[in-house]
């Protein structure tokens, strides 16, 4: 039987003491020494050397995270013939620290939402699962929970509990925080005059909500545009970002007026290229008040028929035709740029829209609403004959 050399067998010592001071659970630091096709060596210093596997050391497209001579810190999993170490456990272990840490002092952590499952989500944070609630994913519940699977987001740990296997997590608290920062600063800036981008929020039958970053306004029916507006929804979809004028900040009742119309070009300005006296046009009957009818000439620009330019037999027809938002013939009677006013009359029935009326057409027009009134009502002669008989 053959000795075994005074150095060989100083080596096998050493590496029987290293491989008794090592515990299983033990955190240990190393250098990489050589790594194969399956596991990556590592000298743990004076008590000797360590295996673990290479997969542990991999990235999800599989690319390896170390390479020889780097320092790594991992956990002993066995310490019988050969000692071995596993990265992934040190790290879940440090994890499980950090997380416990996260939960105590409230700053937020990253995690990637891997699944939606029963009441909310399963998120992946530090290489644990963990769960967050559908009501704690955003401020507002989304129509499709699915949207949020596979992003990275920060959450904050409201539970640690069982040693990491309890973590419960809300995205919602951060976003709380955020909107009331943003708030702040948007309560700030929102004074009147002051031009500001939102969020269509809502819509409603009196106009349209903006959220100007964690505040709210409104945009009224009558400031979306100059041209009269129906209804929200035809000018706005919510989701929407748009550009607003503040009109007025109510701060004791926490309201804002905004206006989109504000920052639109006065409609007035192309008037007096675009219209002019005794011209024939046709226009949208638009609105019927007790004094007349209201017609919409060009965009955001409206002339009065009044009352007394319509036939008692035709009232009830051109009331129709607003309720409608028929178009009729008018004729420009006057222009007032300064009051912002134009007064209308009915158009001959045989003028040409564009054209230029003359002191005649004018006349012509008169006598036809004076014959339809007398169809209406009879001659002078037959009313007083007719009360003579009552």
């Amino acid at each position: 039987m053959s000795e075994t050399p005074s150095e060989d067998f100083a080596a096998l010592f050493a590496r029987h003491e290293a491989q008794r001071a090592l515990e299983v659970g033990q955190v240990v630091k190393g250098r990489v020494i050589q790594i194969a096709a399956e596991n990556v060596f590592v000298d743990v210093g004076g008590k000797g050397e360590a295996w673990m596997d290479r997969a542990e050391l991999t990235d999800d497209q599989g690319r390896l995270l170390v390479a020889v001579g780097d320092e790594i810190e991992a956990t002993v999993v066995a310490t019988g013939d050969e000692v071995r170490l596993s990265y992934r456990l040190r790290q879940g272990a440090r994890a499980r620290e950090a997380l416990a840490a996260a939960a105590e002092s409230g700053v937020p952590v990253e995690g990637k939402v891997a699944a939606v499952i029963k009441g909310g989500y399963e998120v992946t944070v530090g290489g644990l699962r963990a769960f967050c609630p559908f009501s704690q994913m955003d401020l507002r519940r989304v129509e499709t929970p699915e949207e949020h699977v596979g992003r990275v987001l920060e959450f904050r740990v409201t539970r640690y509990a069982e040693r990491g296997r309890n973590i419960v997590l809300s995205r919602r608290a951060l976003l709380e925080e955020q909107a009331a920062r943003a708030a702040e600063e948007t309560r700030r800036r929102a004074v009147a005059g002051a031009v500001l981008s939102g969020t269509v929020s809502s819509l409603a039958d009196f106009g349209a909500f903006v959220d100007l970053g964690g505040v709210q306004g409104l945009i009224p029916l009558s400031e979306i545009s100059h041209t009269r507006v129906g209804r929200a929804a035809d000018w706005l979809r919510v989701g929407e970002t748009v550009t607003v004028k503040v009109l007025r900040v109510d701060e004791d009742r926490g309201r804002i007026a905004l206006s989109l119309k504000a920052l639109e070009e006065d409609p007035w300005l192309a008037v007096p290229s675009r219209l002019r006296e005794r011209q024939v046009v046709r226009g949208r009957a638009v609105r019927a008040t007790e004094f007349g009818i209201f017609v919409e000439l060009l965009p955001g620009v409206d002339g009065l028929l009044h009352l007394s330019e319509i036939p008692r037999g035709r009232q009830a027809e051109l009331r129709e035709a607003a309720a409608a938002g028929a178009e009729i013939g008018v004729l420009v009677l006057g222009i007032d740029a300064g009051k912002r006013r134009i007064s209308l009359a009915l158009a001959p029935e045989d003028a040409a829209p564009g054209g230029q009326g003359t002191q005649a057409d004018e006349t012509r027009a008169y006598l036809q609403e004076q014959a339809k009134r007398r169809d209406a009502f009879g001659t002078l002669g037959e009313r007083l004959r007719q009360a003579r008989r009552n």
